[in-house]
């Protein structure tokens, strides 16, 4: 119990306001809504990003590389699946009207689990090969799932039948729910 409190206390504010923020939009994805097509790539490109900085700054060998590379495949799949089942979407004006649902909740309250985790492990112990491997595998599948989420969503609005939303989140037929 020492430890648990040591590692709090030794904990960045600023790690803090991230789960607090990440809280909020899990909460927040929990309530049906109106999201802009646009917006859908921030997060995955954002997972990309980090992903490949991470791989960089820890690069040991092309193992690392067929690792990841295995971890953001199987994450795709994932990914794919945890798309809302019915949306609706107006094309024209790219948007999609999405019942709410706890994944993304619990996705991010897991990505932070286990990001805190390595963060601290990596901070009170020495990182061997097999922490290395396991930090690219998560974050691989991490940013797979998030890239599967994006795809399986655009392939659905494309497939989707068009209606006229309203930008103001109340579509102008009847909800889902």
């Amino acid at each position: 119990m020492e430890t648990l409190f040591k590692a709090l206390k030794g904990t960045p504010w600023w790690v803090y306001a991230l789960f607090v923020y990440l809280v909020w939009v899990g909460v927040r994805a929990m309530k049906p809504q109106m999201v802009s097509v646009n917006k859908m790539f921030i997060v995955p490109l954002i997972f990309v990003a980090w992903s490949i900085y991470g791989l960089i700054i820890r690069f040991q060998g092309w193992v690392d590389i067929f690792f990841w590379a295995i971890a953001i495949i199987a994450g795709f799949f994932v990914g794919g699946y945890l798309v809302f089942k019915k949306f609706r979407a107006d094309r024209k004006k790219l948007l999609a009207y999405i019942p709410g649902s706890p994944v993304i909740l619990i996705l991010v309250l897991v990505i932070f689990a286990v990001r805190y985790f390595f963060g601290y492990y990596s901070a009170t112990h020495e990182v061997g090969q097999a922490m290395h491997v396991a930090q690219i595998i998560v974050s691989g599948s991490i940013t797979g799932m998030f890239v599967g989420r994006m795809r399986a969503f655009l392939l659905k609005f494309s497939k989707a039948k068009h209606e006229n939303l309203k930008k103001d989140g109340n579509p102008r037929k009847k909800s889902l729910i």
